[in-house]
């Protein structure tokens, strides 16, 4: 695991010279390490915007702006204990930036800021992290960059279904050890993110997906749902992005699975009966959405075409 970790770490700097200093192509490091490509995508991307917004350089001058201005800020939050590692993060960033803008820009400045101070590695091991773990805040802190720089509807849609996902898993971990405030919390956090794949995705849908109970079979929505679903103007371009996210709800959806499946086995007795109805409470709601987004896919968009 060590040693995938350094690998991975050596991988993520090559690509950070290539595409930031060299002007290479994320998709060109992605080509070059497709076995690496799910954890290089987010954190070159973010490293690329936050490049093109800052104007952000990785010499020594930089590095000990930010440093100073770290320490700086730890001194002071040492008298405000309140204040969290993130937003403290946040507050740095502002300080190194100029200008009407340096607030909207902050979020991905504070990003850039871990990595500069504490190497690549710590932003790629944060993705592994979960609620109660030193490396939490950062891990949801670069979720919050990815989705300040994507910009499109179809694009966001994905990205929310993943954090959907990823909240699930986070529950699965943190119910099996019998946190059922952060559990609890978790599964709303889950929800919130699959509304947020509705409204990127299916705007103008009145009704809420997540709050109607699917049905049976997968590719057959409840008839209240696909009554309203069949007013939905979708042309070729929105049935080509429905079927990018029907693909993304399905591999989120093994991929939570798996967790709990994980979870369950390692869990005592006790525990796994709240595992178990945790996993079916998120289950369904992912399900409901996964249901949608293929009848629109494969049904409603196709008669549409034909209009």
């Amino acid at each position: 695991m060590k040693r995938q970790q350094e690998e991975f770490t050596q991988v993520l700097d090559q690509c950070l010279d290539n595409v930031i200093q060299e002007g290479a192509t994320v998709e060109s490091c992605l080509q070059r390490y497709p076995q690496h490509a799910a954890q290089l995508r987010p954190l070159l991307t973010t490293a690329l915007e936050t490049r093109r917004t800052l104007d952000f350089t990785s010499n020594s001058s930089a590095k000990d702006r930010a440093r100073l201005a770290l320490q700086t800020a730890l001194r002071q939050r040492n008298a405000r204990p309140r204040r969290s590692v993130w937003g403290l993060l946040v507050g740095v960033s502002a300080q190194l930036l100029v200008g009407p803008r340096r607030w909207a820009v902050a979020t991905a400045a504070a990003v850039a800021l871990l990595v500069v101070v504490g190497g690549t590695g710590m932003v790629a091991a944060s993705s592994e992290s979960v609620p109660g773990q030193p490396l939490y805040q950062v891990k949801r802190a670069v979720e919050q960059v990815r989705l300040t720089t994507t910009f499109n509807n179809q694009a966001k849609a994905q990205l929310h279904a993943s954090l959907a996902s990823r909240r699930s898993q986070e529950l699965a971990v943190v119910a099996a050890r019998g946190d059922t405030k952060r559990a609890d919390r978790l599964a709303i956090e889950a929800e919130q993110q699959l509304q947020q794949v509705q409204d990127n995705a299916l705007p103008g849908l009145p009704v809420t997906v997540t709050q109607v109970a699917p049905g049976p079979e997968l590719n057959a929505p409840p008839q209240e749902l696909i009554d309203e679903m069949k007013l939905l103007k979708l042309d070729v371009a929105d049935k080509r992005s429905l079927q990018a996210l029907q693909r993304r709800l399905e591999i989120e959806q093994k991929v939570q699975d798996k967790v709990f499946q994980e979870q369950m086995r390692k869990s005592p007795e006790p525990a796994r009966k709240g595992l178990e109805a945790a996993q079916q409470a998120t289950r369904q709601k992912y399900q409901a959405m996964l249901q949608a987004v293929k009848w629109l896919a494969e049904e409603d968009t196709s008669q549409g075409d034909t209009k």
